[in-house]
């Protein structure tokens, strides 16, 4: 799917249930994603999309490596959005 905007990102995120956004949430680099529930991880998830958080480093995400996933594509939409929006 092509996300030509921060509310593509939101329409599929509200599809998915609660485990798929926690894998989405601990790919782009939440804290404590394990701790929310769903509509905090949207919520989590939209802000760094928008570049209201910074994503942790890949170091600190509780995984080895970035791994691939159902659910890449938005992963890789919200970290686009989030390096697009705090460069500004």
């Amino acid at each position: 799917m092509n996300f030509n905007s921060i509310d593509d990102i939101e329409k599929r995120l509200n599809k998915l249930q609660n485990f798929p956004l926690k894998q989405i949430a601990r790919n782009v680099g939440i804290a404590h994603f394990n701790a929310m529930r769903g509509n905090e991880l949207r919520i989590a998830i939209l802000a760094i999309a928008n570049g209201e958080l910074s994503p942790l480093p890949y170091n600190q995400r509780q995984i080895m490596q970035p791994t691939l996933m159902f659910n890449q594509d938005i992963v890789d939409a919200v970290l686009t959005f989030s390096e697009a929006n705090l460069n500004k």
